[in-house]
């Protein structure tokens, strides 16, 4: 091998180990790069866990107080259904007994106006008798203006 064949291949040889040597510092600082984004993932995946525990665990909190809600709501409306039909039939039975009173109301109108027709007559019986008053009022008078005229001329025969 000739000096110069030697040299290269020194050359090469420490090129060959910087090459190393560089590789090796790449891998350590590719390593170096990882571990943080690394870190990170793992702080990702821990925050993902805790926000699903978290969830679950409001998820479960908020279905039982809809459901103690719900059951609360369904008492309660149940109560107010109860109230409400005991009020209506209350009503209800008023409504019957006014109707009752309705009725017998009109029953001592329809007496009302019979009476009243009835008053009719005898008012109508009383003109007519009234009528028949004045017509001997009418004659009596006439009868009475007679009468005084003769005591008048009586009068005047006994005073000369």
């Amino acid at each position: 091998m000739s000096p110069s064949d030697q040299n290269l291949t020194r050359r090469v040889d420490g090129l060959e180990i910087k090459l190393d040597d560089v590789s090796e510092k790449i891998d350590h600082l590719s390593d170096s790069v990882d571990r943080p984004f690394e870190q990170v993932d793992a702080a990702f995946v821990e925050q993902r866990q805790y926000t699903e525990f978290a969830f679950q665990r409001l998820e479960s909190t908020m279905d039982a107080r809809f459901s103690r809600l719900e059951a609360t709501m369904d008492a309660r409306f149940g109560q107010l259904e109860a109230t409400m039909d005991a009020r209506f039939s209350l009503v209800e039975g008023h409504i019957g007994s006014l109707e009752g009173n309705l009725g017998s109301l009109e029953g001592h109108i329809g007496s009302l106006e019979g009476h009243i027709g009835s008053l009719d007559r005898h008012v109508g019986q009383l003109e007519g008798q009234i009528g028949g008053l004045e017509g001997h009022i009418g004659r009596l008078d006439g009868h009475i203006g007679r009468v005084e005229r003769k005591v008048d001329q009586l009068i005047d025969i006994i005073k000369p």
